[in-house]
């Protein structure tokens, strides 16, 4: 037990006065900080397993739902450039310099599902097709 010592100031004694922080277990120094970081850890992961986005990590970013690509997919024609598409169609789920994938944004688990998948040659839009994935690969 930690104490401090203070001065009365009329009689001139010194009367110990106890610490009202908790203080850890002797040979449990630290104890407070582990016990707190493993709280935190522990809400922190189960925030994360029940974000329906976290099951999803690639689509979070798509602009329009699929459906609503799908859709206005008719408007886009070979030859328009990127940004034509974009404009359209709204960000990708996924791309590299050459195709852009368009998901489902909440998948089912384990499940095959349709992608659209947009082809480009020279920053110009060529074909598209329809693509059967599972989720996370």
């Amino acid at each position: 037990m930690s104490t401090t010592r203070t001065t009365s100031e009329s009689k001139g004694e010194v009367t110990p006065r106890r610490s009202t922080l908790p203080q850890p277990l002797p040979g449990r120094e630290g104890g407070w900080a582990v016990l707190c970081a493993a709280i935190c850890a522990v809400l922190v992961l189960a925030a994360c397993a029940s974000d329906p986005a976290a099951r999803s990590t690639e689509a979070r970013f798509q602009k329009y739902d699929y459906d609503e690509v799908k859709r206005r997919l008719p408007l886009v024609r070979p030859g328009m450039r990127k940004l034509d598409v974009l404009t359209t169609l709204g960000s990708p789920a996924s791309q590299t310099d050459a195709l852009w994938q368009y998901q489902p944004l909440n998948p089912p688990p384990l499940m095959p599902v349709e992608v659209l998948e947009l082809r480009f040659e020279n920053s110009v839009y060529v074909g598209h097709r329809l693509a059967t994935k599972l989720p996370g690969l």
